[in-house]
């Protein structure tokens, strides 16, 4: 009897210790989101304001965080207007009275970019009628090119100052992948501050190595993002080293809130901004502007440039699914602000032509799976920004949640996936002047000249 309600005893207590496991799993699983965002298409998950949001992941130890992309905008008012006032000396950047020809492709309306971040959600009341969707066809005006400041910094042979190689990759660390694809980057980013072991430091021009584009990620105090804190510590020190630093790129999609995204209101990035970023450029680095989740419905890099905040090269996010989506985007923020564009991330996603993924929720943010199509959008995106005279690099995304189809490497610090090999391959056939405009870009890549 007594060993009966030993054995009673011990199941009920393990009982309660599973019940207690999984709920303080759950709790976590809204800041960490880790294990759900390296399968193919992970599950939604939902906020205590009831949004869905899609889960994202952390690389190995001792890395920082990739991303993809952030959760709905939340405007958060400052305490109080900031007003940066704009440098005063401004120096002529080489190829700055280049204007492309505009498209019927770049028709666009910058409240129709249901696109949010990394995010599997509508834009909810700014979701217009899809630009890509669309069947108006509309000309965009052409820009009109500012003169980007950059402290006297040299022409590297490319567009306005940027790298002598524009490709670059999101994230990336030592590893075969990194060996087949360096000698045709001329970039690369981490999400920090810091390159990593082993890896070039921010110096170059991407002529022989490839060079690092630090980040200022955040603010410090985002508490969804722990590694926030410690980025800003990082980016403080190099910013205020006496080493050249070419490149120093903005707030990571500050626009939308939650893990992976700074979260900033305008205000509050236009102090750390005007404290920690603009210093920089009299020491000859290249801003980059901050990057938004919301691509084209994007307002937070309106409101910053409005209250002054300035830069050299406009940091873009693309994330659409064909060509003529493509095109839209980079003209809109080439009409918008009139600078040579940084598309710090790019990825073939379905953001909002109403497909479900296969799936019972009503998601409007499908990664590309079939792998002819991915090697169409590859060749034709890296064929429109190779030859377009306003960009001046991009960078394949290598974050999570875009599906086991997009990554770029099999494993962390792994070989090259066949999807990583399409774009070394692409970038091969472009340097070797054989990469042809593929099926459906004709259009897109119209007017380059």
């Amino acid at each position: 009897m007594r060993t009966a309600a030993l054995v009673s005893l011990l199941l009920a207590v393990a009982a309660v210790d599973a019940r207690s496991g999984h709920g303080h799993g759950v709790a976590r699983r809204h800041h960490r989101q880790a294990a759900a965002a390296r399968r193919d298409m992970p599950k939604l998950v939902t906020r205590s304001d009831g949004r869905k949001c899609k889960p994202r992941t952390k690389p190995a130890d001792g890395q920082d965080s990739n991303s993809q992309g952030a959760q709905l905008n939340q405007q958060d008012g400052g305490d109080s207007p900031v007003t940066v006032a704009p440098s005063a000396a401004y120096t002529q950047v080489p190829g700055a009275d280049k204007a492309p020809a505009s498209s019927a492709a770049a028709s666009s309306s910058a409240g129709g970019d249901n696109w949010i971040g990394g995010d599997n959600n509508n834009q909810g009341n700014n979701a217009q009628a899809s630009s890509t969707s669309s069947a108006e066809d509309t000309t965009a005006t052409a820009p009109t090119k500012e003169h980007g400041y950059g402290g006297g910094l040299p022409s590297t042979g490319s567009v306005g100052g940027g790298p002598a190689k524009k490709a670059g990759v999101s994230y990336i660390a030592p590893s075969k992948a990194w060996d087949e694809l360096k000698d045709l980057l001329g970039w690369f980013s981490t999400y920090s501050a810091t390159p990593g072991d082993g890896m070039p430091g921010p110096e170059g021009d991407g002529a022989e190595t490839p060079t690092f584009v630090a980040i200022l990620w955040g603010e410090g105090d985002n508490p969804a993002e722990p590694s926030d804190g410690d980025r800003l510590q990082k980016f403080k020190q190099l910013a205020q080293e006496d080493s050249y630093v070419r490149y120093a790129q903005g707030f990571f999609e500050p626009d939308c809130p939650g893990y992976m995204s700074a979260d900033m209101d305008v205000d509050s990035g236009l102090r750390l901004w005007n404290e920690i970023v603009e210093p920089m450029k009299n020491k000859g680095t290249a801003l980059i502007s901050p990057s938004m989740c919301k691509q084209m419905a994007e307002t937070w890099l309106q409101e910053f440039k409005e209250k002054g905040g300035d830069w050299q090269f406009t940091n873009v996010h693309i994330n659409k699914p064909d060509g003529k989506s493509v095109r839209a985007a980079v003209d809109q923020y080439l009409d918008r602000y009139g600078k040579d564009l940084w598309v710090s991330e790019w990825a073939c996603v379905y953001d909002h032509t109403g497909r479900t993924c296969d799936r019972a929720d009503d998601n409007q943010f499908c990664p590309c799976t079939d792998m002819g199509e991915i090697e169409n959008y590859i060749n034709g995106t890296v064929y429109l920004f190779e030859h377009h005279p306003r960009i001046a690099a991009h960078a394949f995304s290598n974050g999570d949640g875009l599906g086991d189809q997009w990554k770029l490497w099999d494993k962390w610090g792994g070989d090259l996936t066949a999807t990583g090999r399409l774009y070394r391959n692409a970038l091969q056939a472009a340097r070797d002047g054989t990469l042809q405009i593929p099926e459906g870009w004709e259009e897109a890549c119209a007017n380059l000249n």
